[in-house]
């Protein structure tokens, strides 16, 4: 064999061991930046500064039940304030307290923090403002992501609250539509919106008759709820107990043509006859079901009494 040759087959061989060792070391460099996190869903860049957004619940008429918000507070290194009555009466505008009440927390306090009522296209103008005043070196603008529920604990049971476990609520039923995907390049990164079947006016009426008749600590019962019987969409749900597990979900499903019920809101249901008016006992707890132009009034309760009176007030209130 010539030199040539044998040079030509060492070089190839050389060739193929440098590509083979590439391969291999990019491989290894690939599993690192994998189990370190550097490309994966969960990393992020703290460059781009991607702002994430629960998606929003509403009521099946367009009302904000559960939102993201986000809040600004202004926090003060009070104990470096020397003119306390001017820092007060600038920053006091944009809070909820007066001037006089910020100057005392001030003097009170060695750092103080308050909520401001600022919205986020006037932040930037905020910090310029302190900045001409010579103030940002004592004030600063902290952002807050925070979840809001208008309603408060009206509704509880059906829209629920991010991160609680729940067997109905909307928050925990639905959270991997709602929570937001992860993402690299996208400045905001939105989860999806939902439409609920309650109604904000019905459920009023439901938590106050149930709250009336007996308190949440009670040692006896009360549920009430309204739902649509061909579509099975709850409308209100109310019980004094906070407990998703006491829910007398056997006497929401005897109120059903389907026996499903649905949180969601529904585009149109099925044309059904009305079902009779029903009465009976399930465990320990008296049941009614009255049916009134499409919909199911059910009422449950340890006191048979309870269950009637509070059911006639429900029909009635919700006639008005």
């Amino acid at each position: 064999m010539s030199k040539n040759n044998r040079s030509d087959k060492e070089g190839m061989g050389i060739s193929l061991l440098v590509l083979l060792l590439s391969i291999v070391l990019i491989v290894r460099l690939i599993g690192i930046y994998i189990s370190e996190g550097v490309i994966n869903t969960n990393y992020r860049d703290p460059q781009i500064n991607t702002d994430y957004f629960r998606g929003t619940i509403y009521d099946r008429s367009g009302n904000i039940l559960a939102m993201d918000r986000t809040s600004y507070f202004i926090e003060i290194e009070a104990e470096r304030v020397s003119e306390v009555s001017r820092l007060a009466a600038i920053i006091a505008p944009y809070t909820d307290e007066d001037a006089v009440t910020i100057e005392n927390e001030i003097r009170s306090s060695e750092f103080l923090s308050i909520p401001s009522n600022l919205l986020m296209a006037e932040e930037e103008r905020f910090s310029e403002m302190l900045k001409k005043e010579n103030l940002d070196h004592l004030v600063t603008i902290k952002e807050k992501k925070e979840r809001i529920y208008p309603l408060s604990e009206h509704g509880r049971l059906l829209i629920g609250r991010e991160g609680e476990a729940s067997s109905i609520s909307a928050e925990a039923l639905y959270d991997d539509i709602l929570k937001p995907e992860l993402t690299l390049d996208a400045p905001v990164s939105s989860g999806k919106d939902i439409t609920l079947s309650l109604s904000q006016r019905i459920e009023y009426i439901a938590d106050h008759i149930v709250s009336s008749y007996v308190g949440e600590r009670s040692d006896e019962y009360l549920m009430l709820a309204m739902l649509d019987y061909s579509t099975g969409e709850i409308y209100a749900l109310s019980q004094n107990n906070p407990d998703d597990k006491a829910v007398d979900y056997y006497a929401i499903e005897q109120a059903l043509s389907s026996r499903h019920y649905s949180i969601l809101k529904h585009n149109g249901g099925i044309n059904i006859d009305t079902p009779d008016d029903f009465s009976g006992i399930s465990s320990d707890r008296y049941i009614r079901v009255i049916y009134r132009s499409g919909f199911a009034l059910v009422s449950s309760s340890s006191s048979k009494e309870m269950r009637d009176d509070a059911l006639t007030e429900f029909e009635t209130m919700l006639s008005l």
